[in-house]
């Protein structure tokens, strides 16, 4: 659920004397919206986490640039809703790529950390098969995906961690998901999907959050 459209001051603002905000942005994948994040927001919610908010990327075959735009204009209300208060950004597959993007344009100052979940950040080799505008940036190829890597990998301006599963069957190779300089967290036993819904995989998230 987005933002946009809420009255401000209405929405992630603590109550006097409640505990400081601890704003997290959940961003999903291709062909997917925000409600793949239910298993992930309870276990968020029952440990402090708030405000929270899974956002839904339209249109759904936007381009990543695009949908980059939305994400960021999402972090900056919700920071200025949690009072300043640095937002976590937890994403799903292509999402992944989406909240990198859009760590260049909000920069350090907005985003504390970024948490990746079998996220494809040098590309799968199925993309190559597929012609919508967002599946052409996944191609390992892509020049828009060389120059993201180019920029980033090696020298991250947050903690960036990336979990993935040796049987992601759409992430491929699976192993496309490790970053140079990231904290890498590998899965096995589960898939793409699955791993937002895995007990392991949620842990695996939860850990990545640097919680008990």
């Amino acid at each position: 659920m987005s933002l946009q459209g809420r009255a401000p001051g209405k929405v992630g603002v603590p109550a006097a004397g409640s505990a400081p905000s601890r704003p997290v942005l959940l961003i999903h994948g291709i062909v997917c919206n925000g409600a793949v994040w239910n298993p992930l927001r309870k276990r968020l919610s029952r440990v402090g986490f708030a405000p929270i908010r899974a956002i839904n990327l339209e249109p759904m075959l936007g381009d990543l640039d695009s949908h980059a735009m939305t994400v960021a204009s999402e972090l900056r209300a919700m920071q200025q809703h949690a009072l300043g208060a640095r937002v976590t950004i937890v994403a799903h597959s292509m999402g992944g790529l989406v909240a990198r993007a859009a760590l260049r344009l909000v920069g350090t100052e907005v985003v504390d950390r970024i948490v990746t979940v079998a996220s494809p950040h040098h590309g799968t080799l199925l993309a190559r098969y597929l012609g919508a505008t967002p599946l052409k940036q996944l191609r390992p190829d892509c020049a828009w995906l060389r120059a993201l890597n180019g920029e980033q990998e090696g020298r991250f301006a947050v903690p960036l961690t990336s979990i993935y599963s040796l049987e992601d069957a759409l992430v491929a190779p699976p192993r496309s998901a490790a970053l140079r300089g990231a904290e890498l967290r590998e899965l096995r036993g589960v898939g793409h999907l699955g791993i937002l819904r895995a007990r392991r995989g949620l842990e695996c998230i939860m850990q990545a959050l640097q919680l008990p």
